[in-house]
């Protein structure tokens, strides 16, 4: 897709990741579970994006590490604006 637009990866993983933190989309459509596990197991343990990234190398990227995260930010956003 990213090639067919002329957009780089990031910029895909960029536009996905705010309709990802909107509850637009889900987080399976664009991180598989077993990754998702991964990174929030990282995350979890107060990694930052880049500690996550080197800890976990190859099997998932950056891309996938921050639509993990704007899924967080989107749960902790619901939490605080829920009634």
């Amino acid at each position: 897709m990213a090639d067919e637009r002329g957009l780089s990866l990031s910029t895909i993983y960029t536009h996905l990741n705010t309709f990802i933190e909107q509850g637009k989309l889900p987080l399976d459509r664009v991180v598989p579970k077993d990754k998702q596990a991964d990174i929030e197991t990282a995350l979890d343990q107060g990694r930052s994006l880049k500690e996550v990234k080197d800890i976990l190398g190859a099997q998932v990227s950056y891309g996938e590490i921050r639509a993990v995260i704007a899924h967080r930010n989107a749960a902790s956003f619901q939490e605080k604006h829920t009634d």
